[in-house]
């Protein structure tokens, strides 16, 4: 017998009908922005300045942290790029840094634990078990045991709340975010096929004891309920991702969180992200119809607090985080992205450029396998014409993917910083950011200027991308000596 829960049922209904089911608040939503938000002219500009942020400030000393940490911009900047799927290098990087920090001995030291293993078996359950992943969540397991509390549950570190009475002064004996982000990877980790052991059945006592009728309470010795269901929303989420919709807590954090999505800032306390985030991503597993009514609540709202930078400021706690858990909002409004796929393995960081789809020549892409030397000294003749464009007055415009509309380039400094115009929209990027099939779309604009030099850019990069065909067109116009020092940077050729 297949179950359907409240969400599922209505999903189904809005195939039937949309205007009746959907409320008022998501209908003008609706109206506003594009159904396809890579072409939406409201999200596509706000999620390229927030990528570009993220991907500048990652490991940035001077951006704005909470208690001065770097883990929460690493762990939701990882979900963020897992979301985005087109930057391996910087995931792969989140990925190692929150396989060290698991094993964190600090003061906050459960709080690296938890975060740190929900991200790590949520990347486990998407793209397998890597053996830096799974000796990662080993060493979890063990922390997690030693840390331990005897309710079941997990507090800042292990017997905290016996430090200056903290369980009578608004804390708790355990907390019960902590203990559903460890949770959570527990139930991720036994779907994996790692043997977690009696800690889980110990969690989820736990866990039944903080109930607050739906959510769970702020902790043990705290009566603080779950206003928004941020926190059984980590588990809720995992259950989701893992599909297990009989589990005895499913069934009242689902009808919770139907009741309570919108109060989101009524619940937030000590870390904004860790809010928005579990909220967003359970909404979303839940299926479109209700993630569109979160977007519909929250999304606007966050992009009017966007600032030129790029930064979408959640309690201003974490620049880094809270714009990273923004991104992967928007990129949420596409259904089943953040559900876990048939596994498969990472994409791993590439040296190569990567094919791109050939542009209007319908050929399938044959990358002819620039040498990486050959494309670093290309990107700069490309970047020196670019500057050049500028100084003269003649800014390049070109189709940009991320935002899928055209962009002009209104500055490129030494340094690699972009400055991107669309429209009204004003986006900060790098140069280093720019994906090769971009990289081509400019070389192309520029070659329409008929001259040796960007006629030679088009077809280097047309060759690179693999569209053999248009880059043999513009080899034609050139040269013989201009001909050879193209076709010199290809290996074999």
């Amino acid at each position: 017998m297949v179950r359907w829960s409240g969400m599922a049922r209505a999903a189904a209904a809005a195939a039937f009908l949309v205007g009746a089911t959907l409320p008022a608040e998501s209908r003008g939503f609706q109206e506003a922005h594009s159904p396809d938000w890579r072409k939406c002219k409201i999200c596509a500009p706000a999620l390229a300045k927030a990528m570009a942020y993220l991907k500048a400030n990652l490991r940035s000393d001077k951006a704005k942290r909470v208690i001065g940490s770097k883990l929460g911009g690493y762990v939701f900047g990882g979900f963020a790029f897992m979301l985005e799927g087109e930057s391996p290098k910087e995931l792969e990087e989140c990925v190692r840094y929150c396989c060290q920090a698991i094993k964190d001995e600090g003061f906050n030291r459960n709080w690296y634990l938890s975060m740190c293993m929900i991200f790590l078996a949520e990347h486990a359950t998407r793209y397998g078990l890597t053996p830096e992943v799974e000796k990662a969540l080993a060493e979890g397991l063990k922390m997690a045991a030693k840390q331990e509390e005897d309710t079941g549950g997990w507090c800042h570190h292990l017997r905290m709340w016996k430090e200056d009475n903290y369980n009578k002064k608004g804390g708790g004996q355990d907390l019960g975010m902590v203990t559903t982000m460890i949770y959570g990877s527990f139930v991720e980790m036994k779907a994996l096929g790692i043997t977690v052991g009696p800690m889980m059945e110990k969690a989820q006592k736990n866990l039944e004891s903080l109930s607050d009728g739906m959510g769970v309470r702020y902790g043990t010795d705290n009566g603080v309920g779950d206003a928004a269901m941020a926190r059984a929303s980590w588990v809720l989420m995992a259950l989701l991702g893992t599909n297990q919709p009989t589990h005895p807590l499913y069934a009242k954090y689902e009808k919770g969180l139907e009741q309570r999505y919108k109060k989101i800032e009524e619940g937030v306390h000590g870390f904004a992200p860790l809010h928005y985030f579990s909220v967003a991503a359970a909404l979303h597993r839940l299926g479109p119809d209700w993630y569109g009514r979160f977007t519909a609540e929250y999304l606007d709202r966050l992009i009017k607090t966007q600032t030129p930078e790029g930064i979408v400021p959640l309690h201003g706690e974490d620049d880094v985080a809270s714009t990273a858990v923004f991104a992967a909002i928007v990129m949420m409004q596409k259904p089943g992205a953040f559900r876990p796929p048939t596994r498969k393995k990472p994409a791993a960081p590439a040296e190569e450029p990567r094919p791109t789809a050939p542009v209007a020549t319908g050929e399938k892409a044959q990358p002819r396998g620039a040498d990486p030397k050959a494309l670093a000294l290309w990107d700069g003749l490309l970047a020196d014409r670019v500057r050049r464009e500028i100084r003269e007055g003649h800014p390049p415009s070109f189709p940009f993917k991320l935002i899928n509309q055209a962009a002009s380039i209104a500055l490129l400094d030494e340094a690699g910083t972009l400055k991107l115009e669309s429209g009204t929209s004003v986006i900060d990027y790098r140069w280093m950011d720019l994906k090769i099939g971009d990289r081509r779309d400019l070389a192309v604009a520029l070659a329409k200027r008929e001259d040796p030099e960007a006629l030679a850019l088009g077809a280097f990069y047309h060759l690179a991308c693999g569209n053999e065909s248009a880059g043999e067109e513009l080899l034609r116009r050139l040269p013989g000596a201009e001909q050879d020092r193209v076709r010199s940077a290809f290996k074999g050729n």
